[in-house]
């Protein structure tokens, strides 16, 4: 007998060739590219449809634009300022009239150009469409002169330019008078002077308010430093000096009319103030 050993070989089954299906095997389903590209397609106009909605479409449009705060001032003229901007584009192709795409940081500069507002802001109701701008006019302090023309300002020195000023103006403010040869204006808004003139000069106008026998025509400056001075009706040029007190100087002053020049001081052409223990004049 042929004691052979065969030795056994175990094949995989091919299952596949037999047509057969492994139930403990799961085969992964592939996306195919038409799915893919209808899924692209929907959120492209998923997309497009949003940015419709937001920027294009009437229900954002600005309902209504308000002014508060201004007196002088009419809040037709900032209004009318902002639908005009509303009404323009924005990146091309957008138009401001939509309440997101509205660009209040240019009203606000544009606003501020043509006016000297000491206070100014911009809101935005984007449920209720509305556009809200909250203004804060400089109140008047004095009135500023160069040559002809006269400008109204705050007590910090902004000009003030949204009234001109009249005659019945010039008798209910201080008039301050720039007599150096050379504008004091910056950048068509500020009065450019030292820090210290105008507290000192609103000082002296308030100690010589309360003296009816000093009446002002006007306050002035010029070339002579750390000086101010001023034109008296039917009367002399008082000078003072900014280093010292204003009361002081203005009741040694007094103490001088009253015991020195007496009758004589409406014929003088100037007093000087400004020297301490020493007056001036002629």
């Amino acid at each position: 007998m042929n004691n052979k050993k065969h030795k056994s070989r175990f094949l995989k089954k091919d299952y596949q060739a037999k047509g057969l299906k492994n139930p403990f095997f799961r085969v992964k389903k592939k996306k195919t590219h038409r799915y893919l590209k209808f899924r692209f397609i929907l959120y492209l106009l998923l997309a497009f449809v949003i940015i419709w909605f937001f920027w294009f479409s009437p229900v954002f449009s600005i309902k209504s634009i308000k002014v508060e705060g201004l007196n002088r001032v009419n809040p037709g003229l900032i209004e009318q300022m902002a639908w005009q901007q509303a009404n323009s584009s924005r990146y091309l192709v957008f138009k401001q009239n939509n309440i997101f795409i509205f660009d209040e940081e240019s009203l606000l500069e544009n606003l501020n150009l043509s006016n000297n507002f000491s206070k100014l802001e911009i809101f935005k109701n984007i449920w209720s469409r509305k556009i809200y701008i909250k203004i804060s006019e400089r109140p008047y302090a004095f009135i500023w002169q160069e040559g002809n023309s006269y400008y109204f300002s705050d007590q910090g020195g902004s000009l003030i330019k949204d009234e001109l000023v009249s005659e019945e103006h010039k008798k209910q403010f201080l008039i301050l008078e720039n007599r150096s040869g050379n504008s004091l204006i910056l950048d068509d808004r500020d009065i450019n002077i030292n820090e210290n003139y105008l507290p000192f000069i609103f000082k002296l106008a308030e100690a010589i308010s309360k003296n009816p026998d000093f009446k002002v025509k006007v306050y002035f400056i010029d070339n002579e430093l750390n000086t101010v001075k001023l034109a008296l009706d039917n009367g002399p040029e008082i000078y003072f000096s900014t280093r010292e007190e204003p009361l002081s100087q203005f009741n040694k002053l007094l103490v001088i009319k009253r015991e020195s020049i007496k009758d004589t001081f409406n014929k003088l052409k100037y007093i000087d103030l400004r020297y301490k223990d020493k007056v001036y004049y002629q």
